[in-house]
């Protein structure tokens, strides 16, 4: 599957430890354009991959020499000019791996990789220390143990130093960052790199929106004229210390870049966000519809604004519906999906079960990322909505033809390509559950093709007004005052709370001078060393650590006997 498995605009292509490796001097180990298109019909000699000028080319759905499917596709897309990012699913446009091993988008991207176990993102065997006799890294030692030598890829393969593929040049790169000493010379490479992109973007940054003035040099957001950021559902936080008059001043100084950046989530509010712990069926269903009465762009003309469309990017050439979406058809390679609201509430109600199943989400990562956990649990095979569109249905054409079907690895002992590859990424990509021999790879080799529906295209509408936890909280109380025993009055009441960005403590005074500081919205309880990994206490001083951010009391209400 050459999107879901393989980055198709690598810029360094080497087989992986999970390509198939053979020993036969006609059978190369070259990366994933020779080993994972696998010929349609091996013996003829018109559906084997050839050289070019361009590499090794292969149509994946039909022979070598016919290429009658759709003949320009677009899958990735630039941010636009006028509003830049606003969605953090546009980032999968970016190319965050130069290798052929990992896929081609992985931002959002929730399929479980093949170079790493289910229940965890790499293997043990990958991030052991290395011996001598191991060869050269443990990248060689991993690609070398496949065909059974020392430091080899495989038949007709020249050695490939890990040191050169991660570095320009033939050696490893060594900083020194405090007391320590790091190198990439035992950098992991395989490894499930979107559950770890995944995990450590999500939760830890979002898009502003702020307009830019025609330079890019200030934001040229007014809060006090009532001008909305591109993402009308952030609007100015009204609990916020500065005032709109403030943030003004504030985004055109000289450091206004830098402030803002990290400030934005003081002064910004996230106006009802949707929860996606919710297993409502209707509130999933009116979620996914946001964009019903949207006209989406095309590149020539718009879509209907009868129906919900999820484009892969901006302006995609057209629209297909489930039953038009298909390899053998153009439409399945137009860059946008319309879906009926019969289809938008079954895609809910999977959803709801696969939240019931998985929930409660810790974190927005934690619903986009498949769970580390046994390869007979199935949950641990994708994330959540691409676990509910695979229930629903909704890319049925893309598996109908057995030339569209993706095909697992060789394991006959007596063929002349057997796998030869170490047992625990055997034992990785092909596992069995109940008495069935299953792959890690999707069924349908077309998986992420720009007719595809994927997890990525419904995040990317949805994901900037999702939220994992609110920050308002109705509290109720009761009291009662007794007297020889007896109650002599009862009262109920009901509180609504909001929390600020703002610690308890927020007294913010010169240490130098005596005084005692307080902590600003930026400080955190817990931080990252960055040279090692590891998690450091935070800046928080004591009252802070034990009562954390302030809350304000937005309603209040006593409530009669008949309201309990």
């Amino acid at each position: 599957c050459p999107v879901a498995n393989w980055n198709v605009r690598a810029q360094m292509i080497s087989r992986s430890p999970v390509s198939q490796c053979a020993n036969k001097w006609y059978m190369n180990s070259t990366g994933p354009w020779l080993l994972q298109f696998v010929p349609q019909r091996p013996l003829d000699v018109h559906d084997m991959p050839a050289p070019s000028a361009n590499g090794f080319v292969k149509n994946p759905f039909g022979l070598a020499i016919d290429f009658s499917f759709f003949p320009n596709v677009v899958l990735f897309d630039l941010p636009t000019r006028d509003y830049g990012v606003i969605s953090m699913v546009d980032l999968r446009h970016a190319m965050l791996s130069p290798y052929s091993w990992t896929p081609s988008y992985v931002v959002a991207h929730s399929l479980r990789d093949m170079h790493a176990p289910a229940d965890a993102t790499a293997y043990a065997e990958s991030t052991a220390l290395m011996s001598p006799d191991m060869g050269p890294t443990r990248w060689d030692y991993l690609l070398g143990r496949a065909a059974e030598k020392t430091s080899r890829h495989g038949a007709r393969c020249v050695m490939s130093d890990s040191q050169g593929l991660l570095q320009i040049g033939d050696h490893a790169v060594t900083k020194q960052i405090g007391d320590l000493r790091n190198t990439s010379e035992g950098e992991v490479l395989a490894y499930d790199i979107a559950y770890e992109v995944n995990h450590n973007l999500w939760d830890g940054y979002f898009f502003s929106s702020m307009p830019l003035d025609q330079s890019g040099d200030r934001f040229t957001w007014d809060p006090e004229r009532g001008r909305h950021l591109w993402n009308k559902r952030y609007q100015y936080n009204q609990d916020s210390k500065l005032s709109q008059h403030q943030i003004k001043e504030l985004l055109l100084t000289e450091n206004g870049w830098s402030d803002v950046f990290w400030r934005s989530a003081e002064f910004i509010k996230n106006r009802s966000a949707f929860n996606i712990n919710s297993t409502s069926v209707e509130a999933w269903t009116a979620f996914l519809s946001g964009t019903l009465g949207v006209a989406r762009p095309l590149k020539i003309g718009v879509g209907s604004e009868k129906q919900v469309c999820f484009a892969r990017y901006r302006q995609p050439k057209g629209i297909a519906d489930t039953d038009s979406a298909s390899p053998s058809q153009a439409e399945g390679w137009m860059g946008a999906r319309q879906l009926t609201a019969d289809e938008l509430r079954t895609l809910a109600v999977h959803i709801v079960d696969e939240v019931k199943k998985r929930g409660p989400f810790i974190s927005i990562a934690d619903f986009v990322n498949r769970r580390l956990r046994s390869d007979q649990n199935e949950t641990s095979r994708m994330g959540t909505v691409d676990a509910a569109i695979a229930r629903s249905g909704l890319n049925k054409k893309f598996e109908q033809l057995n030339t569209h079907l993706s095909t697992s690895i060789n394991t006959a002992p007596s063929s002349d390509a057997p796998d030869n590859n170490m047992q625990i990424f055997r034992d990785g990509y092909l596992y069995k559950n109940q008495d069935r021999l299953l792959s890690v790879q999707p069924k349908s080799k077309a998986w992420g093709m720009p007719g595809f529906l994927t997890q990525g295209d419904i995040l990317r509408s949805v994901a900037p007004f999702m939220a994992a936890r609110g920050d308002t909280f109705t509290i109720r109380a009761y009291g009662e005052s007794s007297d020889a025993g007896g109650v002599q009055a009862r009262a109920w009441l009901e509180a609504t709370v909001e929390r600020t960005p703002h610690y308890v403590d927020g007294r913010l005074l010169n240490a130098s001078l005596g005084g005692a500081n307080g902590n600003g919205p930026l400080d955190t309880a817990m931080r990252v060393n960055r040279a090692d990994a590891g998690y450091e206490r935070g800046a928080l001083n004591d009252v802070n650590v034990g009562l954390g951010r302030k809350y304000i009391l937005k309603k209040f209400r006593w409530l009669q006997r008949e309201e309990i």
